[in-house]
Formats: C-alpha cells, structure tokens, sequence
C-alpha cells in the first residue's frame, strides 16, 4: 500500500478526506477526482489496495479480489487510514464504497449509521459512496 505525504495538522478549515478506488484498482479518473477535490481545499488521500495494480477487465479485477480475499481487501483499508485522524470523510467508487462504508460505522469519529448505500452522501456522517457501473465506456473509476 502507498501512502502520500500528510500534514503534522491539517489546518481546521480543510476537509480531509479518504476516497477508495473501485475494484478495477486506482485508475486516472480517481487521481483526478482526487485532485479536484484538493483544488477545492480539501486533503484527500487515495490508498492504493491493490498495490499498483489496475485493471480494464472485469474478470481480471474479480480475480484480484478473489486472491486478496473480500476481508483482506477490508483489512486493507483499516491499515491505510490508521495513521490518519479520525474525523475523516469516507467516500468510495463502487467497490471502494464497501472500504468507506466499513470505516464510517466502525471507525472512531464515523458516526455513519445509514443503511443505504446505494448513492449516499452526507457531511454529518463523513461518508459517501458513489455507484458507479464500471464496465460503462469511459467509467469515473
């Protein structure tokens, strides 16, 4: 996993936030998602789960999953985001959603208690999950 440099303290004002890639791994469309979202002022973190690996094809990245395990792939996400605060913003592109999801309702300070997961965003719970449907030409993520 690849960890970017963070801040000794943010400043007060700047969202942080941590945004997991879909199952098809970190691809350009998250970088840049990730970007826009700095260009705003907030502080993003994209982990990589997959450790470099990204994928076009749909059965390449079902197998990627497989081989790491469903809990692994959690256990993952809990690891990249130890060192960060807990007041955080959890958001997730498909899969990634299932990472966000798990951090806001487990994690100290994500207070996310929703049982819609489908296309849910919300600032007092620090967590969003973005459906997406990955095999669409031009996917987001």
């Amino acid at each position: 996993m690849t960890q970017e440099n963070i801040p000794e303290k943010p400043p007060s004002l700047q969202q942080e936030i941590v945004l997991f890639h879909s199952a098809y791994g970190l691809r350009p469309a998250v970088l840049q998602w990730a970007q826009r979202l700095r260009d705003a002022g907030c502080i993003v973190h994209t982990p990589d789960l997959y450790d470099g690996e990204v994928f076009s094809d749909r059965m390449d990245a079902v197998r990627k999953i497989q081989q790491l395990g469903f809990d692994g792939m959690l256990a993952r996400a809990q690891q990249s985001v130890a060192h960060l605060r807990s007041d955080l913003f959890y958001a997730g592109f498909s899969n990634g959603g299932a990472c966000a999801e798990l951090l806001g309702a487990t994690r100290p300070g994500g207070p996310w208690r929703h049982s819609d997961a489908r296309a849910f965003a919300d600032s007092r719970s620090r967590l969003a999950i973005v459906a997406c449907d990955c095999s669409c030409p031009g996917a987001f993520c």
